[in-house]
């Protein structure tokens, strides 16, 4: 699925695709015939591309939340690696460090990330820091796994994870443990940073509740985008939310006119 580099313990140059069956071809009807690779170069490439091999979600998910939440780094990091790896396949001992991929990688990326939101904000539940992660994330220019086509929420949830801004979202979404235990068959209710119906076309209306981290008297504007015509998202127009206080609002999804069987994502914004 990839060219990233495995970990190889000979000096080797990995060969994917029909780059490597020429190879092989050619090695099968060749003898006597020496080849070099010529030095690569350092070359930009495209920056938040969905792995191939990245967790998605989907219209079949039944939990009235979307999966993922987020996404993050995870395709050739450099990581710590033990010294003493208890299998062959984990290369020879002494090794402090290794490039991998997979969700060991990105994962991490997020623990860290809540980590040091943690230490920023000693007063935040575990709620809000995930809220603050979410509703700060990158989507615009996340890509899926072509690198070209944009990303949707079943790939990138809320977006690639930005501590640039997560440490400062404004507001903050929270719930209980109660409240999810009392909506596990309708968790499209529940105060959650984002939303996701399983069960349209129709119209609904549920509430979100914010949380002021300014410190600040503030009215925010409220924003939507949707991807196509036949469905909206009715909000207010604004929201005033006092110092360290607490506000709620209604959001109305009518997805009536969208055909059964097919997706919609949208958005909603308070910049």
């Amino acid at each position: 699925q990839d060219v990233e580099t495995d970990n190889h313990f000979i000096p080797s140059v990995h060969l994917d695709g029909p780059e490597g069956d020429q190879v092989v071809a050619f090695m099968q009807s060749h003898t006597g015939v020496t080849a070099t690779f010529t030095p690569g170069a350092a070359t930009e490439v495209e920056g938040d591309v969905m792995a191939s091999f990245s967790s998605r979600g989907g219209p079949g998910q039944q939990l009235g939340i979307s999966k993922p939440d987020v996404t993050a780094p995870g395709v050739q990091i450099l990581a710590g690696q033990t010294p003493l790896p208890a299998t062959a396949e984990g290369g020879l001992p002494g090794q402090l460090f290794q490039a991998i991929a997979g969700t060991s990688m990105s994962s991490p990326h997020v623990a860290g990330a809540a980590a040091l939101l943690k230490d920023l904000h000693p007063d935040w539940t575990p709620g809000q820091i995930k809220s603050a992660l979410m509703t700060s994330g990158e989507t615009d220019d996340v890509k899926k796994e072509d690198g070209e086509t944009d990303a949707d929420a079943f790939d990138r949830g809320s977006g690639r994870i930005d501590l640039d801004e997560a440490g400062n979202p404004g507001l903050t979404i929270d719930e209980s443990a109660a409240n999810y235990l009392a909506l596990e068959t309708a968790l499209w209710k529940a105060n959650y940073p984002s939303l996701f119906h399983p069960n349209l076309p129709g119209i609904f209306t549920v509430q979100r509740t914010v949380k002021d981290v300014t410190g600040t008297d503030a009215t925010w504007a409220i924003e939507t985008d949707t991807d196509h015509s036949d469905w909206k998202i009715i909000v207010p127009s604004d929201l005033a939310v006092t110092a360290n206080g607490e506000a709620t609002f209604e959001i109305t999804v009518d997805a009536s006119r969208v055909p059964v069987g097919q997706v919609r994502f949208g958005e909603i914004a308070l910049p």
